[in-house]
Parts: C-alpha cells; sequence; structure tokens
C-alpha cells in the first residue's frame, strides 16, 4: 500500500538543534525521505527550559 503525502511536506527541526554539523544529517534525511520535503526550524521551548538548569 502506498502512503499518501499532502503536499507541501514540512519536517520540523527545532531551532535549538540547528548548528553547522547538524546540516549533514538533516541532508541525509531529505535524501532518504519518499517525497520532496522542506526543513522547517521551529522555537524549542522545552530545550529552553533544559538549558536553564
Amino acid at each position: 500500500k502506498m502512503l499518501r503525502f499532502v503536499h507541501p511536506v514540512r519536517l520540523f527541526w527545532p531551532k535549538t538543534r540547528c548548528f553547522d554539523y547538524l546540516y549533514r544529517d538533516a541532508e541525509m534525511l531529505l535524501r532518504n525521505y519518499p517525497v520532496q520535503a522542506t526543513i522547517c526550524l521551529y522555537e524549542d521551548s522545552s530545550s529552553d527550559e533544559d538549558s536553564d538548569e
């Protein structure tokens, strides 16, 4: 059974993990994803709480 995707497909990536070395991981993720997709950055409020500790 084929999976159906609603375009545009967006993969959400937390801004707090947006480092140069992670772009390689993101590129590999997009290359192996079965449809064309865009990585969208979002504010990761839960990690802000962790950094205060």
